[in-house]
């Protein structure tokens, strides 16, 4: 039985480990003003240009039902079975667009799981995923256990600029004046797929990138160290280099290093960095 993997651009992988793990993408909408360009690989410099220059924030646009029909048909015109794994429902309609063709097509055919993520949160379940799917497990006990498993995923992230928090509904008006007063970079971390303010850092960017990382594996304390995604909008060369070697040091064995695509840059804006793994040590 063929099973296709599958997510929404969310996901923020390359175009090589799209190619790597085997999924298939469909891409969320990002709206400039009055122009409407698909989110994929390499939108982000786009973004930031756009608001820079009009002072106007982006919108995102979910796939619709539509859309979701005709990628789902495509798919199982050469596979059995899709498997579908989608941004989290607090973030996105998408998850109840793709279950609401799922159950039109047939749900023996499309399984459609809310991965409680975003970025490479969904990227990790993904590739834990393709593992089960090749050791070929039945297409109900894998999406048990990425159920499970979906509860595990430590998503992180610290920004600079909360100008894109503040006007997505992400964070008050007061608390953004707040921080900005007194130089406070903030830590948002994901649970159940809601964002939800963590630590707050003092300082330059450049000052908070190593009580970060300290915060973040003291959060998560329990990694699966098999897979580590470095998650950046946009960073300087030594900050990356900086957590990397961290992460090197922590003993992690797959470091990959990917820029958000246009969904999840829309809403946190330039100047985050993230990290993001499974935080559940049974498989090390």
């Amino acid at each position: 039985m063929k099973i296709a993997l599958s997510a929404e651009t969310a996901i923020d992988l390359t175009s090589e480990l799209l190619k790597k793990f085997k999924i298939n993408t469909i891409p969320f909408s990002i709206i400039l003003g009055e122009k409407v360009i698909k989110d994929e690989i390499g939108v982000t410099p786009k973004i930031f240009d756009f608001v820079s220059q009009t002072k106007e924030l982006p919108k995102t646009s979910a796939v619709n039902q539509m859309q979701y029909r005709e990628y789902f048909k495509k798919l199982l015109e050469t596979n059995d079975i899709i498997l579908h794994i989608s941004i989290s429902s607090t973030l996105s309609s998408a998850y109840q667009n793709a279950s609401t063709i799922a159950k039109e097509l047939g749900e023996d055919k499309i399984k459609v799981i809310d991965s409680y993520s975003a970025s490479c949160g969904i990227a990790l379940l993904s590739i834990y995923a393709r593992k089960l799917i090749d050791n070929n497990l039945q297409i109900n006990d894998i999406v048990n256990t990425l159920n499970k498993k979906k509860e595990k995923i430590a998503i992180s992230f610290v920004a600079n600029n909360l100008e894109y928090l503040k006007r997505g509904g992400r964070c008050s008006k007061l608390q953004y004046l707040g921080a900005n007063l007194l130089k406070i970079k903030p830590e948002i971390v994901y649970e159940k797929g809601e964002a939800k303010p963590a630590k707050k850092f003092l300082g330059l960017f450049h000052s908070v990138i190593n009580p970060y990382f300290k915060d973040v594996v003291q959060r998560y304390s329990n990694p699966n160290l098999e897979n580590v995604f470095l998650v950046y909008t946009t960073a300087e060369q030594k900050d990356l280099d900086n957590l990397k070697n961290k992460l090197i040091n922590k003993g992690f064995k797959n470091i990959y290093i990917t820029q958000t695509g246009g969904t999840i840059s829309s809403h946190i804006g330039p100047n985050a960095i993230g990290i993001m793994f499974i935080n559940d040590n049974s498989q090390n």
